[in-house]
Formats: structure tokens, C-alpha cells, sequence
């Protein structure tokens, strides 16, 4: 017989995911996941006016940042979102891994001969692996990638005439006003 303290508590309501409030504007189900947001910024001109209340022919141009709605986006869209870019960086990184190996055993072969031919190869392909691995790193970070999936919806309604930016990006970047 269990006593009060021996009752073993349930805490999967808290890790369980929350539905969406609208269904997803990728796929169009209601599933789990959540909202994503972003800022988008450029310039603006406006017409400078004079204290009388006058247009006059000058324009004023500024840059503004403003934010997006809450744009719905479920998990397992953002899975297949971060699996068709992980997979391609992923057998580039293999890839460049395997060059970097080749290059430094043909360079260990033709050591005694100091062949230094192969050092700027195995230089590039140790670039390409570091590179890879930090678009893997990258893509790993899923608050991030949603924020970057509801950018390139947001690219289509929006235009290319803005900048764009995460909402960890305009934290670190936050424009005094």
C-alpha cells in the first residue's frame, strides 16, 4: 500500500506540447507547436512638413523596425523545415571530412619530400567542416528556426524591400529610439 509520500506524481501536463490556438499556415492543421515571430525594418520616406502645417517638396527618410503578427507554425512542420536543410549541410560536412582525411594522408605520404601542395587543400576542407558544423549547430536551435521558417513565409506577403530579422537578432540588436 502506497503512503502520501510514495504517490508518484504526474508532471506530463507540463511537458505535454500546446495546440495551437489556428491551425498552421504551412500545412493548415491545428497540431501542436507554436508561434513564431520576427521584425522587419527599412526605410520609409515621408513627407517633411513645415510647422504651418504645409508640405513642402523635401522627403524625410527613416528606419523603422516594426513587428509581424504571430504566425502559427506547427512542429512537425518545422521538423520536415529542419530536416530538408540539416540533411544537405550534414553530407557536406561528411563530405569535407572525408576530403580533409584523404588530403592529410596524401600530405603524411609525401612528408619526407615536404610536398606542400596539399596543405592549402587541406586547409579549404578544414574550413568547409568547421563551416558545416556551425550550419548544423545553427539548425539545431528550434526557437531560432521557427523564427527563420516564419521569415520566409513573411518574405512572400512582405517583399524583398525589408530587412528581416529573428527575435534573438533584434534583441542583440535593438534600435535605441
Amino acid at each position: 500500500m502506497m503512503t502520501a509520500q510514495e504517490t508518484p506524481t504526474d508532471n506530463s501536463a507540463e511537458n505535454t506540447p500546446k495546440a495551437l490556438e489556428m491551425p498552421c499556415v504551412k500545412c493548415g492543421i491545428q497540431r501542436a507547436g507554436e508561434n513564431a515571430r520576427f521584425y522587419y525594418g527599412g526605410e520609409f520616406e515621408e513627407d517633411d512638413q513645415s510647422e504651418l502645417g504645409k508640405i513642402v517638396k523635401r522627403k524625410r527618410v527613416y528606419f523603422r523596425v516594426m513587428p509581424s503578427d504571430a504566425i502559427p507554425i506547427c512542429d512537425n512542420c518545422l521538423k520536415k523545415y529542419q530536416y530538408l536543410r540539416l540533411i544537405p549541410s550534414a553530407f557536406a560536412g561528411l563530405f569535407s571530412a572525408a576530403a580533409l582525411v584523404v588530403s592529410a594522408m596524401r600530405f603524411y605520404n609525401t612528408f619526407p619530400d615536404w610536398d606542400p601542395l596539399y596543405l592549402p587543400i587541406m586547409t579549404f576542407f578544414l574550413y568547409g567542416l568547421i563551416h558545416m558544423l556551425f550550419r548544423v549547430a545553427d539548425l539545431l536551435n528550434l526557437p531560432v528556426l521557427r523564427d527563420k521558417m516564419a521569415i520566409e513565409m513573411g518574405k512572400r506577403r512582405l517583399g524583398r524591400r525589408y530587412r528581416y530579422f529573428t527575435q534573438e537578432e533584434h534583441r542583440r540588436f535593438k534600435i535605441k529610439k
